[in-house]
């Protein structure tokens, strides 16, 4: 974006002195070329295209040293934000929420009703009966496990 505006405003003290003898003709016009700070959008088909790389990325980095290491590719260019938005989008988060850690121990305390034990994998990875055990107490109540096993808990 370029801005014309008159030279005299830019000169300080002198245009409060003396205006009159500050030229206002164009040739005292200044052009000042504005940046803008704000990425433009990167196209769904640009995302669709790195996904896969950003999902390998976001599994072991961060997301600042993610968006260092998606900056080399000269192809691509997005701001934090954008990123949130797009992961967000793509359902890519690193913890369960409390209503998946519900769900979960739901399952589970059925299971243990029933005299059968349970094995919990998230994305692939089993998670440790001492985790289990201590997420499901932080995220649900005695009631809440008493209804899903028909209040027999």
């Amino acid at each position: 974006m370029v801005l014309f505006m008159p030279l005299y405003p830019l000169l300080g003290v002198y245009d409060k002195l003396a205006p009159s003898l500050l030229p206002t003709t164009p040739k005292c016009m200044v052009a000042f070329i504005m940046s803008t700070s704000r990425n433009s959008p990167v196209s769904d088909g640009k995302w669709e295209r790195f996904k896969e790389i950003i999902r390998s990325l976001w599994e072991t980095h961060t997301l600042s040293e993610m968006m260092k290491i998606m900056a080399d590719d000269p192809n691509f260019h997005a701001t934090k934000s954008q990123f949130e938005k797009r992961l967000k989008h793509w359902g890519f988060r690193r913890y369960k929420t409390s209503d998946d850690w519900r769900k979960v121990a739901t399952k589970v305390e059925k299971r243990r009703h029933n005299q059968k034990s349970s094995t919990v994998e998230y994305e692939g990875f089993p998670i440790p009966p001492e985790t289990l055990r201590k997420e499901m107490s932080r995220h649900t109540t005695l009631t809440e496990l008493g209804q899903a096993t028909n209040g027999e808990y």
